[in-house]
C-alpha cells in the first residue's frame, strides 16, 4: 500500500505544486524523509508530529470551510436519492470506506503499549476513525454544496479546487498553498506510520531488532514499485477493483475476526491449564 500512497501524493504534488518536476524525484525525497524519520525516533517522532500538526490541520480545515461557506448552494446537492437509488449510493460508499478500513493495521501499535493502556488505545483509535470520517463527510458535503455532483465527479482534486474559490475582501485569497501544505503533512504522517509498521513486522519475521537497517533495505523496493506504476489512472483502477473487492473485506472483517478467534482460543487454553 505504501507505493500506492506514494504515487498518489507525488501525483498531487506534481500536478498542483511542482509541474515541471519528475515524479521519481518526489518519490526519492519522500522516501528519504521516511528513512530520516526512522533514524530519529521512529514511532515517538511520528506521535509527536501527529500531536503537533493534527490540531493545526483541523483548525485550518474549519477555517477553509468557514471562508468558502458563502459559495454554498444547497440546491447543488439535490436530489439526493431520486436520481441515483440506494444501490448507486452504496457502491459510491465503498471507495472511501476502503481507505478507512486501513485503520485496522493500527492494531499492531497496541503491542507498544502496556496492558493497562490497551483499552485507552482502542478508545483513542475509535475516536480517531470517527473524527476523520466526520471531517471527510463535512468536506464532501462542502464540495457538493459548491460544485454539485456532476462537476465534482469530473474533478481529480475537488476539495483543492474548492479552496481556490476562497476570495474574501480582496485580501484572503490564493489559499491553495496552505491546502497543499496540510495535504502533504497528512500524507507524510500516514506514510510514516505505514513505513514503521512494515519495518517492524519484517524485523519480527527476521528476528532482528535493527529497524534502521530494515528501513534502508525496504526503501529501494518501494521506490522501484512506485516507478513501475505507470500513472494515477492505474492507481484509481486498482483501488476501484482489487482494493474494494478483496482488500476491504479482509481488512474490515477478516483480520478483526482472526484476532477475535485467536483471543478466544487463547482464553480457552488458559482456562484449561
Amino acid at each position: 500500500m505504501i507505493p500506492i500512497i506514494l504515487v498518489e501524493s507525488a501525483n498531487f504534488i506534481n500536478t498542483i505544486l511542482l509541474p515541471q518536476t519528475t515524479t521519481w524525484l518526489i518519490y526519492f525525497l519522500l522516501i528519504g524523509l521516511l528513512i530520516f524519520m526512522m533514524y530519529n525516533g521512529s514511532l515517538q517522532t511520528i506521535g509527536f508530529l501527529s500531536e503537533v500538526f493534527g490540531p493545526i490541520i483541523l483548525i485550518v480545515l474549519f477555517f477553509f470551510i468557514a471562508l468558502i461557506s458563502k459559495e454554498f448552494y444547497v440546491g447543488n446537492i439535490l436530489p439526493i436519492y431520486y436520481d441515483s437509488g440506494i444501490s448507486s449510493i452504496l457502491r459510491g460508499v465503498l471507495n472511501p470506506l476502503s481507505y478507512f478500513s486501513e485503520s485496522v493495521v493500527m492494531l499492531v501499535l497496541i503491542y507498544f503499549t502496556s496492558h493497562e493502556e490497551n483499552k485507552q488505545v482502542m478508545k483513542s483509535a475509535l475516536w480517531g476513525v470517527t473524527l476523520s470520517a466526520m471531517f471527510s463527510g463535512i468536506i464532501l458535503i462542502s464540495v457538493l454544496f459548491t460544485f454539485g455532483p456532476n462537476i465534482s465527479a469530473d474533478m481529480l482534486y475537488p476539495a483543492f479546487d474548492m479552496v481556490s474559490y476562497i476570495f474574501v475582501m480582496e485580501f484572503i485569497q490564493n489559499m491553495e498553498i496552505l491546502a497543499v501544505l496540510i495535504s502533504v503533512l497528512s500524507v507524510f504522517i500516514k506514510l510514516s506510520i505505514y513505513y514503521f509498521l512494515v519495518c517492524y513486522i519484517i524485523a519480527q519475521l527476521l528476528k532482528t531488532e535493527n529497524l534502521n537497517k530494515i528501513a534502508l533495505y525496504i526503501a529501494p523496493i518501494i521506490f522501484i514499485i512506485a516507478i513501475l506504476i505507470p500513472n494515477i489512472s492505474s492507481v484509481l483502477k486498482y483501488v476501484n477493483t482489487f482494493w474494494i473487492y478483496f482488500a476491504l473485506p479482509i481488512q474490515m472483517f477478516g483480520i478483526p475476526l482472526l484476532f477475535y478467534m485467536i483471543i478466544k482460543i487463547k482464553k480457552v487454553f488458559m482456562n484449561k491449564s
